[in-house]
């Protein structure tokens, strides 16, 4: 080691939109920086407990063999490989992908006989192609498919494989690193035998935890394997202490708990009946519309707009209007949306709203005021849309999108500020006064009878068309609402004074 000091840690904080690792919930991270406690502690095995029940629900299964593997996606495949697969076994192996080939790899490592079902990267694998290559191959133990190729992003359908797979008796594994939690996937309705994931996607925690579920035959098979190759992967130990409070290794702890924190919000989600979504160019859109859709046909997608920006509103309705002007949403301040976004959206999405300035301003301050949620003026143009169209959204359960928290804290603070002025708290009044001692006074005696307080005072003698002896007042103040300013305000004008209030647009 070099005589040079090795600094404080101090990892860049990255908004992570990659294939995975993906940002955590700060739910998470707090459930993961807890005290460590051991993992035999009853407390932990009461996490773990839970932990799994929650899997099992997430998974869709009620295998009781479904359980954390410490170690990535690759791990748990590996896991699932090994425990069912042995010297001289036929495997076919669907690959349209990176992944697809990793299954491969680790199937022959396992002295497997690796039969590969072959299509182009980013396409996916036809039924027919592995029935063709199942009626060829005797005795094939085992099929395995990538349901989402994280390579290519391409979807592996899966419905109905399972039947062809089990009636040559052989057992279906997926990989759903990328998918589990992100895509519907049923594994008792489709009956997927082995499932395999990953902590670090669409189950909102860090890399380091993998998953596997295994059904009733897979556990058959697994009870009928005669060697596993692997000593810390053999599934055969959790058999046995299953259920007994033990563990046959230590688990990553801290781990678990964030799992099991994310894996109670995934429970814990609402059943939409719409989603609100802000729209620019139309990736964020056309990605959610797709998952939304595919996961519940009949749920509402509604988009939204700044009024200045109505650029994909056009290109759907044909309503063509102007594109330009200073926005607060500039995230979604877009003239021409993409050509691909426009026709996923005009064949996914139901409805695209625009929503003016005023309404996203307070969309912005009621979110930090209510919610304590800072967003950018994109971000809460879902709840704009809301608050300009209540009869719309009346009665239905609505999913937000946040999308962004990139705001000037100057920007925020007028915003802020302006939303107090629409909401009566804060006013600016001009009262003619005569240019004489007392009449300031006098006014004064009003504001405090009237419990307003007075922030900024400004007398305006030159730039005005009053008489050389008058004057004009500004005064800043602010009150508890709307009303108390209008009671001061008429109060004033009953006594003779004239009063006009600064408006906001």
């Amino acid at each position: 080691m070099s005589d040079r000091t090795i600094g404080e840690l101090n990892p860049p904080e990255w908004l992570l939109l990659g294939p995975g690792p993906a940002n955590i919930p700060p739910r998470v991270h707090r459930a993961m920086v807890a005290p460590l406690v051991g993992h035999l502690d009853p407390a932990f095995v009461a996490i773990m407990d839970e932990t799994v029940h929650l899997l099992r629900r997430v998974f869709r299964t009620e295998n009781q063999l479904t359980i954390p593997v410490s170690g990535t996606g690759s791990a748990a495949m590996e896991a699932a490989l090994c425990n069912v697969v042995e010297t001289g076994d036929t495997v076919v192996i669907g690959v349209n992908g990176y992944f697809g080939t990793r299954l491969a790899d680790m199937a022959s490592r396992y002295g497997a006989k690796v039969v590969c079902v072959e299509v182009d990267w980013g396409m996916p694998i036809k039924p027919e192609q592995i029935e063709g290559v199942l009626k060829k191959e005797s005795k094939v133990k085992l099929v395995a498919v990538v349901h989402a190729e994280t390579s290519t992003g391409a979807l592996q359908p899966l419905k109905g494989l399972a039947e062809l797979v089990r009636s040559h008796d052989a057992l279906l594994l997926v990989d759903a690193v990328t998918s589990l939690g992100g895509v519907d996937l049923r594994i008792d309705d489709w009956g997927i035998d082995i499932l395999i994931t990953g902590s670090q996607k669409a189950l909102m925690s860090p890399p380091g935890l993998g998953f596997v579920g295994l059904g009733q035959r897979a556990v058959r098979r697994l009870e009928q394997t005669e060697s596993v190759g692997s000593y810390c992967l053999d599934l055969r130990r959790w058999l046995k202490s299953w259920g007994s409070g033990e563990m046959p290794f230590t688990p990553p702890v801290n781990l678990i708990r964030g799992l099991r924190v994310a894996l109670e919000m995934i429970e814990d989600k609402d059943d939409f009946d719409c989603l609100v979504v802000p729209i620019g160019g139309g990736g964020l859109m056309s990605g959610m519309a797709t998952v939304a859709r595919a996961l519940k046909p009949d749920i509402e997608m509604v988009g939204v707009q700044a009024e200045l920006y109505p650029s994909m509103y056009s290109a759907v309705t044909g309503d063509e209007r102007p594109c330009g002007g200073d926005t607060l949403a500039e995230g979604i301040a877009v003239k021409a949306p993409g050509q691909f976004t426009r026709q996923i959206i005009a064949e996914l999405v139901d409805d695209v709203l625009l929503v003016p300035e005023a309404a996203l301003e307070h969309a912005v301050a009621l979110l930090l005021q209510i919610e304590k949620t800072v967003v950018e003026g994109a971000g809460a143009a879902g709840l704009a849309a809301i608050l300009s169209n209540p009869d719309k959204f009346r009665g239905k359960t609505v999913g937000l999108v946040l999308c962004g928290g990139n705001i000037d804290t100057r920007l925020l603070a007028n915003v802020l500020l302006r939303d107090l002025a629409r909401s009566g708290r804060l006013a600016r009044l001009q009262i003619v006064l005569q240019d004489r001692p007392g009449a300031l006074f006098k006014v004064m005696r009003e504001f405090n009878e009237h419990n307003v307080n007075i922030i900024e005072i400004y007398h305006q003698r030159i730039f005005t068309t009053l008489p050389a002896k008058g004057l004009t007042a500004e005064i800043e103040c602010e009150a508890r609402d709307g009303e108390q300013i209008d009671r001061l305000v008429n109060s004033l004008r009953d006594k003779g004074y004239v009063v006009e209030m600064a408006e906001l647009a």
